[in-house]
C-alpha cells in the first residue's frame, strides 16, 4: 500500500523531537531531515494546532506537546503487566527508598512503561517512556541476555555500540561473556555503564511464552553500592513474584 508522504514525513519530524534532549529549530530539523524549511514550516504548524508539537514564540524551536502525555498513559495502562507489577513496585520503593521502575523490549530498544521514583533526598530519576539501548546497563542487558543466539547475531548486526559513558561496554566479545553471566545468576548488574554515577541490578521477568521481554530494576547513586546485595535480591524476587502472574499477561 502507498504511503502517505505528507504523514510519513510528519513522523519523522516527531522521532527528531523524541530523540533530541533540547527543543529543535526549523534550521536544525531541516539539517537533519533534508526536508525544505517550507515543508517543515507547514507540517509543524499543523502539529502545533493539535497539540502534538509545541513552539517556544521567543527561541522559535519546536518541542513535543504535553498530548503525548496522555497518550503514553493510555499505552501504558493497557499492558496488563503494569497493573500487576504496581504493588510490587510501591513495596520494593518503600522498603529500598531508591528508584525502581520496568522496562519492555520494544525495537531493539527498551522502553520504561512504570516507574516509581526514590524517596531519598539523592536519587536517580528514571521516567516513564524513556528509551534506552539494550547493551547499557542492568535492565537492558536483563533482557539482552536471555535472546536466542539467532537474535543475538541480529541484534549485533543491527545495533552499533556505542559508549555512553566511560564504562559501556562497548567490545562485544566482553558484552557476550557479561550476558552468559547474568544467565547463569538470574540477574544483572551496572556500574556507570548508561549513567555515570549510578548503580543499577536488574532481574528478567517471564512473559506467558517463556521469553523475557521486560526487567524489574532499581537504580540508585553510586555511593549507595554497599547496598546492591539487598537490591539483588528485592529485585530478583519481585520479577519472580510478576512472572508468576504470566498467565494474565497479554503482551
Amino acid at each position: 500500500m502507498t504511503e502517505v508522504r505528507a504523514v510519513k514525513r510528519a513522523f519523522e519530524i516527531l522521532e527528531v523531537l523524541c530523540k533530541e534532549k533540547e527543543p529543535q529549530s526549523l534550521a536544525s530539523l531541516h539539517k537533519t531531515l533534508g526536508l525544505s524549511k517550507t515543508t517543515l514550516a507547514r507540517i509543524l504548524n499543523t502539529l502545533e494546532k493539535g497539540g502534538y508539537v509545541e513552539r517556544d514564540s521567543s527561541l522559535q524551536k519546536y518541542a513535543l506537546g504535553m498530548k503525548f502525555l496522555h497518550y503514553s498513559y493510555a499505552v501504558s495502562e493497557r499492558l496488563t503487566v503494569k497493573q500487576v507489577a504496581a504493588p510490587i513496585l510501591r513495596r520494593i520503593r518503600d522498603s529500598c527508598m531508591e528508584t525502581v521502575y520496568i522496562y519492555f523490549l520494544h525495537n531493539n530498544q527498551r522502553i520504561c512503561i512504570d516507574c516509581l521514583q526514590g524517596k531519598s533526598a539523592v536519587r536517580v530519576m528514571v521516567y516513564l517512556g524513556q528509551e534506552s539501548p539494550l547493551y547499557a546497563g542492568a535492565s537492558g542487558k536483563a533482557i539482552l541476555a536471555y535472546f536466542s543466539k539467532e537474535e543475538l547475531e541480529k541484534y549485533f548486526n543491527e545495533v552499533e555500540l556505542k559508549p555512553l559513558t566511560p564504562n559501556t561496554i562497548i567490545n562485544r566479545d566482553l558484552l557476550e561473556q557479561d550476558l552468559k553471566l547474568i544467565r547463569q545468576r538470574g540477574y544483572a548488574t551496572s556500574i556507570g555503564e548508561k549513567v555515570s554515577g549510578v548503580i543499577s541490578v536488574s532481574a528478567p521477568i517471564w512473559d506467558k511464552d517463556g521469553k523475557v521481554t521486560s526487567t524489574l530494576s532499581i537504580a540508585a547513586p553510586m555511593d549507595r553500592q554497599s547496598e546492591i546485595e539487598n537490591f539483588i535480591q528485592l529485585v530478583k524476587e519481585g520479577a519472580a513474584e510478576i512472572s508468576s502472574y504470566h498467565k494474565v499477561f497479554k503482551f
